[in-house]
């Protein structure tokens, strides 16, 4: 029998997983991991978390070096993008003309930032982060520059916000079309914690502006508000999300909605292509509705589950969401369901910013807000998966130690 032709469009955090994964579950598969950026896969969470901000370098990120995916006998074909995919011949062509042969295909290619189409958006010193490059060019200016205007208060945007107070010392605003930070979805908890901590740190906010224009002579001088106001400033952050890459799914003809849409096994529409990490659309067991979510997690997991697959495992992805963001040296993590109609019961701790907000439905835990109490989160994925019996009260207080109380039942009234 013949081995195997895998191929994987996508050489980051998604698409080196599985690769990995395939070479542990098909010792003698070829397996072939093509990425649009020159660079070693890496983990990009951590170029806002910790690349600017100094904590980690841009080579303690690299997932795995040259001579391991060499081990591994995965071949990469790093700078080089895939223009067509063809399902008919089972190739894949690059953009050099070259083309690869697959009996299965994966598509890991991840997100591309939203662009903002207003005049001057070329200008020198605006900046997106997205990958490495950007993150080391805009390290670079912040280390030069006194103001930065920050466009968007999501994730990055407040992040990117957080590294260039802390480290560099830059005067910050950040502006935001919304009435508020962090507008899909957050837990008002955690946007009131974030808020206030930024503001405490010094960070301004403009809320319900929106940025009509940049100006300068040469570069980035000054950023015009629909409101008329004037922002000066030496540098420029645009955080206004991502779009998923669909196209070449697209255009290969398989189902895209808000994603590639996937099964629980990772595959796509046509039979023996997959996909996985934030590209993918996908059903979510715990949630009970389809969804897109961009985190390291769902890199980090979905990729094996696809990968196995691809091998004929048969095993299903039904991870309960799990995501976290730090800024000024506090780390806050959600967990599960932190919707807006769910009662909470908050436990504080000692320090003045250290909590776990419960979230719970018809007397069950079904989600967490774990503010520089990372320690709970283990616990509280297991609660979740099998239910507390513990009273509300008992919750709430911190020294009751919730390891003690695991059974499978409902938190009491």
């Amino acid at each position: 029998m013949e081995p195997c032709n895998y191929v994987i469009i996508g050489a980051g955090q998604a698409g080196c997983r599985a690769a990995i994964a395939l070479r542990d579950a098909d010792p003698d598969g070829r397996i072939i991991l093509i990425g649009a950026e020159p660079h070693l896969p890496y983990e990009r969470p951590a170029l806002s978390k910790g690349v600017l901000t100094g904590a980690v370098s841009p080579q303690s990120i690299i997932i795995k070096k040259k001579e391991q995916l060499d081990k591994f006998a995965i071949e990469t074909h790093l700078g080089h993008s895939v223009e067509q995919i063809n399902l008919g011949k089972r190739k894949v062509v690059l953009d050099d003309g070259r083309s690869f042969r697959f009996d299965k295909l994966m598509l890991a290619t991840g997100s591309r930032v939203r662009r903002l189409t207003v005049s001057g958006v070329e200008l020198p010193h605006i900046y997106s982060l997205r990958t490495v490059d950007d993150c080391m060019a805009l390290s670079k200016r912040l280390a030069e520059c006194r103001h930065l205007v920050v466009v968007g208060a999501g994730f990055i945007g407040l992040e990117v916000a957080a590294s260039a107070r802390q480290r560099f010392g830059c005067e910050v605003t950040v502006v935001e079309s919304g009435a508020g930070i962090l507008q899909r979805g957050a837990p008002d908890e955690l946007r009131t914690s974030i808020y206030t901590l930024h503001r405490s740190k010094g960070i301004k906010f403009l809320f319900g502006d929106v940025v009509s224009a940049f100006e300068g002579n040469g570069i980035i001088e000054r950023v015009v508000l629909t409101s008329g106001k004037i922002l000066h400033t030496d540098c420029v952050v645009i955080g206004i999300g991502v779009i998923p890459e669909t196209d070449l799914a697209a255009r290969a003809g398989l189902e895209v909605k808000d994603g590639i849409v996937v099964d629980d096994f990772g595959e796509t529409s046509q039979p023996g292509i997959f996909a996985a990490g934030e590209v993918t659309n996908h059903l979510n067991c715990f949630l009970k509705t389809k969804v897109r979510i961009e985190s390291w997690q769902i890199a980090q997991n979905q990729s094996v589950v696809a990968a196995n697959n691809m091998c004929g495992l048969g095993s299903s992805y039904n991870e309960i969401p799990w995501f976290w963001t730090d800024h000024f040296d506090n780390n806050f993590q959600l967990i599960g369901d932190t919707g807006p109609t769910l009662k909470r019961v908050t436990r504080l701790y000692g320090e003045v910013l250290q909590s776990t907000t419960f979230y719970i439905d018809k007397g069950i835990i079904v989600g967490a807000l774990c503010i520089n109490s990372g320690k709970d989160i283990r616990l509280v994925r297991e609660a979740i998966r099998r239910g507390i019996n513990i009273t509300q009260e008992q919750l709430a207080d911190p020294t009751i130690k919730l390891k003690l109380h695991l059974t499978p039942h409902s938190v009491q009234a």
